[in-house]
């Protein structure tokens, strides 16, 4: 469940298990370190959870707590980016709709919900993103707008 906004930590998580032995034992990576199926109390941000079975197996998963973007009178589409290549050792094209050279603000972050790129004042319908000291790993991409969001996952090899 995403959080109601960007400044309210009211987001939730629930690592549903496939396979393994039963019983299964949780850990989550927020601040509260949580230990149940469902983690609480989250704010917008990437979580890991690392789930153990009977036998001792473990496996690791990601969840991206979000913020449901609305205002008075106005709901903010989200629709996906194109990115490509994708996965990129170098650079990669980000591409979206910006037929009125609307300016975006452009957001990248990392599994850990750490903002590690920011653009602003984005008017072209497409932008070249450098690997630069970006790590290894999956990021998520967003661009915001006035009446549209775009978001995307890449991965930097």
């Amino acid at each position: 469940q995403n959080v109601s906004s960007d400044t309210v930590c009211d987001g939730q998580a629930i690592a549903n298990v496939t396979g393994g032995t039963s019983p299964f034992a949780y850990l989550w990576d927020d601040n509260n370190v949580q230990t149940t199926q469902t983690a609480v109390g989250l704010c917008m941000g990437t979580y890991n959870v690392i789930v153990t079975d009977g036998n001792g197996c473990t496996s690791t998963s990601y969840v991206f707590v979000d913020s449901i973007v609305m205002g008075i009178n106005k709901l903010v589409l989200i629709q996906p980016l194109k990115i490509y290549p994708n996965p990129f050792t170098t650079s990669t094209t980000i591409a979206f709709g910006n037929a009125n050279a609307e300016p975006y603000l452009l957001l990248v972050y990392n599994m850990l919900g750490n903002t590690v790129r920011a653009i602003p004042g984005i008017t072209e319908s497409k932008v070249v993103i450098d690997r630069e000291n970006l790590p290894s790993g999956v990021y998520f991409v967003y661009l915001q707008g006035k009446a549209k969001t775009f978001r995307g996952r890449m991965i930097v090899e």
